[in-house]
């Protein structure tokens, strides 16, 4: 048995899954390029949200629908109501890491860590004290040892 046909045998060989409602055919005389085009400069305006040119997308779908490039579908069954509003939106509003914590309340050193265990809290005490010397003092104290006394330190 040669290579080829072990991976077959194994189910190497098999292919991918068909697309859910079957193919989807190359817009080849440009029937519908048009309103693709006006879908890619909308996206470009509202900083590639989908949802602001959503009324451009049905256009598209019917379109591909009226000349035979996609199989015939209610438009609800693909997501759209009749209640769509048929004009752009403005784009959703995405919040930087920045904005959140300024809209949370950001205390440096205080969110260190995630604490989900309460043998972990004495971790946020220590990172939240900031100073090396208490730090020290309580990671001896932790370990149940005596600091010696070095001449350096």
């Amino acid at each position: 048995m040669d290579a080829h046909s072990a991976g077959i045998m194994r189910g190497y060989g098999r292919g991918g899954r068909p697309p859910d409602r079957g193919s989807f055919p190359l817009d080849h005389w440009n029937d519908c390029t048009p309103i693709m085009s006006e879908y890619m400069a909308c996206l470009g305006r509202n900083r590639h949200d989908n949802n602001s040119c959503r009324y451009i997308t049905r256009q598209y779908l019917q379109c591909r629908m009226d000349h035979n490039l996609m199989h015939k579908e209610e438009l609800a069954k693909l997501g759209f109501r009749e209640s769509d509003v048929e004009v752009e939106c403005p784009p959703r509003q995405h919040e930087t890491a920045m904005q959140r914590k300024q809209r949370q309340g950001f205390l440096a050193g205080h969110t260190a860590l995630v604490l989900e265990e309460r043998s972990l809290w004495r971790w946020e005490r220590i990172f939240s004290m900031g100073k090396w010397e208490d730090w020290r003092s309580l990671w001896y104290a932790a370990r149940g040892t005596v600091r010696r006394a070095t001449g350096g330190e």
